[in-house]
């Protein structure tokens, strides 16, 4: 029997080879290919330090770099036992890299993984894999705000098919803050959150402006999206659900038990949002739901709103137009970690417009601002010249009658009262021995423990 010819392009010199896998766009896609043909095998083992740096460089950029050296420290070098360990984990790794640019240790990718000599192979695949994940997650978010934003509201976005390169940094930086603090605080220690709530305040929110923490909001409810889509589901039909009396119609502080789905991080979260059965669902979510106080539903309240442990907003707003003499604007020298979110800017327009009468406590995830929020109204470039103050207006008020009416669907009283009879009868069938899945008038799908009842 004749042997297949060899493909030319695998003829090549592996020094070439290692060319094209060094282009790949990440570590897992590097794995699907040399594991592919014994050609591309021998290229990757030739040149494997540098094929893997390559690509690391080209998926993490050096403005993004900062987020997933601290989210990854985060989840693997620190105990979380102690409070104080995590007040200096924030100085170290984000209050002075952030605000004044310098740390006594390394701040790149290529200092985890080795600028010279054997590259660490473990840290670059879990470096890649992540951001693989956040890129993943900002696609979603992209195609689920910025089309709605244009068309629902008639925000005027240049561009409305396809984001700019600042409006992607915005998105990944917020997704690596919410998976820094996902790190940070996940259970079981979420109970040190309250005691390390000043190096919170100081170091997590302080360093980043209100605009910029309510991208980081905006995060936290695609997120929710995301979780509700297979949480209410299994909450709405599950016997032990029932009988647990899990709720699924309130949302952020108001629903503990998807806070603390939540605070389980990016990679629970990836795969529950690839999951597209009840029963796979299910097996994701477990049968013990967790539930925290201390997900950022609850801590943007108490940590997240301003610059700082006490702050005349009457003051910041006097201030917020003042340029100094270096020619900065007072904000853009108060929060250098702006980026691309400084005066003037998309964000920080949108930002004041809506919060002009605010009070303090409500500059970032102000309930008013939910349908807002559910626009990703933080995030885009618009230019002054595209929109009018008064259609700028128009649009945030739009926003704001839209949060209401889905803060009444979501209160509705006959939807609720269905949700109480139905968590009653689920739980009078899981005292009789039923388990698995309940639909209304329909116990087919209950399994009995001693047998169907009579």
């Amino acid at each position: 029997m004749a042997c297949m010819p060899t493909h030319p392009f695998l003829r090549m010199p592996l020094h070439l080879l290692s060319l094209v896998l060094s282009q790949l766009d990440s570590t897992p896609s590097l794995a699907s290919a040399i594991f592919s043909h014994s050609s591309f095998y021998a290229a990757f083992y030739e040149d494997r330090d540098r094929i893997i740096r390559a690509i690391l460089r080209r998926q993490i950029s050096p403005e993004i770099e900062p987020y997933a050296f601290a989210a990854y420290l985060a989840a693997t070098t620190l105990g979380r036992s102690d409070p104080e360990e995590i007040s200096e984990f924030l100085y170290q790794h984000v209050a002075r890299v952030f605000e004044r640019g310098a740390s006594t240790e390394a701040t790149s990718v290529e200092d985890l993984v080795g600028k010279s000599g054997p590259i660490n192979l473990s840290r670059a695949n879990t470096l890649s894999r992540t951001h693989t994940i956040v890129n993943y997650f900002t696609r979603g978010f992209i195609r689920d705000t910025r089309t709605l934003a244009s068309k629902e509201l008639g925000l005027k976005l240049e561009g409305t098919a396809a984001a700019s390169s600042d409006e992607v940094f915005r998105i990944n930086r917020a997704i690596y803050r919410y998976l820094l603090y996902c790190n940070l605080f996940r259970q079981p220690y979420d109970k040190y959150v309250n005691r390390a709530g000043s190096p919170l305040r100081f170091y997590f929110f302080r360093l980043f402006a209100p605009w910029v923490n309510e991208q980081l909001a905006c995060v936290h409810d695609y997120f929710e999206r995301v979780l509700s889509q297979a949480f209410d589901q299994v909450a709405a039909h599950d016997v032990k659900w029932g009988y647990m009396s899990i709720g699924w119609r309130s949302v952020a502080e108001r629903n503990e038990y998807k806070q603390g789905y939540l605070l389980r991080g990016l990679e629970f979260l990836y795969h529950l949002d690839r999951a597209d059965t009840y029963n796979k669902r299910l097996e994701i979510l477990g049968d013990n739901p967790p539930r925290t106080q201390y997900m950022l539903g609850n801590i943007f309240r108490n940590h997240g709103s301003t610059n700082g442990l006490r702050v005349d907003y009457r003051h910041f707003w006097r201030q917020i137009d003042v340029v100094k003499r270096n020619g900065k604007r007072w904000i853009d020298c108060n929060w250098p970690s702006n980026g691309p979110d400084v005066h003037g800017s998309g964000p920080f327009r949108m930002w004041r417009a809506s919060h002009e009468d605010c009070w303090h406590e409500d500059v970032t995830f102000h309930s008013d601002h939910a349908w807002l929020r559910r626009c990703g109204y933080v995030f885009w470039d618009f230019p002054q010249a595209l929109m009018t103050e008064n259609q700028l207006k128009e649009f945030l008020s739009r926003g704001i009658r839209k949060a209401w009416l889905d803060h009444f669907r979501r209160n509705d009283g006959e939807l609720k009262r269905k949700m109480r009879r139905s968590r009653k009868e689920r739980a009078e069938i899981y005292k009789r021995g039923g388990r698995g899945y309940w639909s209304e008038g329909d116990l087919s799908q209950i399994v009995w423990t001693e047998g169907a009842p009579s």
